[in-house]
């Protein structure tokens, strides 16, 4: 969507123009309730029945004041247009039944050139640790520079991705703080990955003699933007926003819980870096399972607050519901919404989670020196692996297994006869037309009009007449 907002074409001010509001102004909900309702009466098709646009006119206020009186539509119109909040809506509201569905249309050449490219996104990928086992196991003398090659292109472009954003002067976030983050922070974050990138390796390909406080402070840089925007991310208004944006059968957090869920991995993350300076710079002689202790902690907080206590509140909502209160038609949607969230949870904490764990096990037993150190470093890697292998697995074996459904006959057969009046009304309408032709005598086939007075088609029919329905404003 970010070519919206760099097209000149964009127009992010028609709606604001329709109810008589500048958009640069600070327009409260008031303000355009206010023009709202004089834009109504001005425009009412009860007010101007000479006017044949009127009811379009009508029909587009009324398209602008539930645009503009929505906080989140009216931030995505002010970005990207109408015709950016269409797409933003097509996407949030599209089927993934529906997706696999035009999936399963394409042709088997489409799927495999799709295969052929996930293969090669996948294998560009993997190049980066493939370069990291065969430069530490020794097999090959290949630079540090050699080794952060694809780390330099990936990074490179999101410097170019993130330089539109950067231009641009409308963001989404109504903040001040937020607009700075969302539009200058993408692409700062990408320079700084660069510089770092490039000071690690001229240090250990031995062009520079850097100190390891210098070679990380991009990285702390970036630490220092994430927790500045971070104040903005923890307020109560985005807590009300959060809780409400949740989808059905998740449960509901507290305030604190909320501000340590979102805050925690960040700090544990920040603290983790200092950490490993430190290790790296000699001042501490701890081992490698002592300097990974904030990975240990956020593993811990993961498994027990978002598995198992989170699955735990689910479930409960289940159990306590009351049972004397009569059943409706949201409650077994309720039940499979949550028995869905647990399921997801334990799968994306086997599939992913887990894997992770494994691996920094094995990194620190590696680096404290263990017998684990004597073997390939690829020994480490194995968990990350066999994560990246069943992913592309699943995705290629889906995208090839799709199959459009077809109509089975048994089931069209079955179709009709639990409806035979459709079936009747289908024969009736074939021996009709059967009838409606007829043999002239002197040659030729005539058309023989059956029902008599029923043929003429310009005839008032009761219950056919064309009524005008006048709609007030506040059926509106």
């Amino acid at each position: 969507m970010e070519t919206f907002a760099s097209g000149a074409n964009v127009n992010t001010t028609q709606f604001y123009e329709i109810l008589g509001l500048q958009k640069g102004d600070a327009n409260t909900p008031d303000d355009i309730k206010r023009a709202w309702k004089k834009t109504a009466l001005r425009l009412h098709p009860d007010r101007n029945r000479d006017d044949p646009e009127a009811e379009n006119k009508f029909k587009l206020a009324k398209d602008a004041y539930d645009v503009l009186s929505d906080p989140e539509r009216k931030q995505v119109y002010d970005k990207y247009g109408e015709e950016g909040l269409k797409i933003k809506e097509a996407m949030d509201n599209m089927d993934p039944a529906m997706a696999l569905y035009t999936l399963g249309s394409v042709s088997p050449a489409a799927r495999g050139m799709l295969v052929l490219c996930i293969s090669l996104f996948f294998g560009f990928f993997l190049l980066f640790p493939i370069f990291l086992i065969v430069r530490i196991d020794g097999s090959s003398n290949m630079k540090w520079a050699g080794v952060f090659s694809p780390l330099f292109v990936v990074a490179g472009l999101f410097v170019c991705c993130s330089l539109p954003a950067a231009c641009s002067s409308e963001q989404q976030d109504s903040s001040p703080l937020g607009k700075t983050y969302a539009r200058f922070a993408p692409l700062l974050y990408s320079i700084c990955i660069l510089i770092f990138l490039s000071l690690l390796a001229s240090t250990l390909d031995g062009d520079h003699n850097t100190k390891i406080g210098v070679i990380f402070i991009p990285v702390f840089i970036m630490e220092a933007i994430e927790m500045i925007s971070l104040s903005s991310r923890l307020t109560r208004s985005a807590y009300i926003k959060y809780e409400a944006a949740k989808k059905q059968g998740n449960p509901v957090l507290s305030y604190w819980e909320f501000v340590v869920d979102k805050s925690l991995f960040e700090i544990l993350r920040t603290i983790q870096w200092i950490l490993i300076v430190v290790k790296v710079s000699g001042s501490t002689i701890s081992s490698w399972w002592v300097i990974f202790l904030p990975i240990w902690i956020w593993f811990a907080y993961y498994i027990l607050f978002r598995l198992l206590l989170k699955s735990f509140r689910i479930l409960s909502l289940e159990k306590n519901r009351n049972p004397d209160r009569p059943l409706s038609a949201t409650d077994e949607d309720e039940n499979n919404s949550g028995k869905e969230n647990v399921s997801s949870r334990i799968f994306i904490f086997i599939c992913f989670v887990l894997p992770l764990f494994i691996m920094f096990l094995l990194l620190a037993s590696r680096l404290s020196g263990s017998n684990l150190a004597k073997h390939s470093f690829a020994e480490v890697l194995i968990p990350f692996f066999l994560q990246v292998g069943l992913v592309f697995c699943a995705i290629s074996c889906t995208l090839m297994c799709l199959r459009k459904p077809e109509v089975d006959a048994a089931e069209e057969k079955q179709t009709d006869e639990e409806n035979p009046e459709t079936t009747s009304t289908n024969q009736q309408s074939a021996a009709n037309e059967h009838e409606s032709v007829g043999v002239d005598c002197e040659g030729g086939i005539q058309p023989v009009m059956s029902g008599g007075s029923h043929g003429d088609s310009s005839s008032g029919i009761p219950g056919q007449e064309s009524e005008f329905v006048s709609v007030s404003i506040a059926d509106k």
